[in-house]
């Protein structure tokens, strides 16, 4: 075989031994140092955008838990607001029933049982 010659064999092993020691010198002071340096950026990279994506999403949370807490007192408060008006007309209804006619009375039950029906839906 012509690359095993037997006069050259051991010149073509030390030119390959000196160009690979060579290749691994300079890769090792060159090109490892770097691709390091650019691990040592993503880690911190990516930790700082996870702290930060940590903090996002308990904001997130927080302003949910307010938001909802938020608009459980509003019902509540609204609901308050609504009975409140609801018993002052029934007041009303009923002062105003005892000022009606015997034939308007009748009416007036008649369409103050549909308020109560319709208004139980909403409630």
């Amino acid at each position: 075989m012509p690359q095993f010659d037997k006069i050259t064999f051991f010149n073509q092993i030390f030119w390959l031994i000196i160009t690979f020691l060579l290749f691994y010198l300079i890769f090792l002071r060159e090109f490892l140092p770097k691709i390091g340096s650019v691990l040592k950026v993503r880690v911190k990279k990516l930790t700082k955008n996870n702290f930060f994506a940590k903090q996002l999403h308990m904001e997130k949370k927080n302003i949910l838990m307010h938001s909802s807490q938020t608009i459980e007192k509003i019902a509540n408060f609204s609901k308050v607001i609504l009975f409140a008006k609801m018993s002052f007309s029934e007041r009303h209804r009923t002062k105003t029933v005892q000022n009606l006619p015997v034939t308007n009375k009748l009416l007036f039950v008649y369409l103050e049982r549909f308020l109560q029906i319709s208004l139980k839906k909403f409630i």
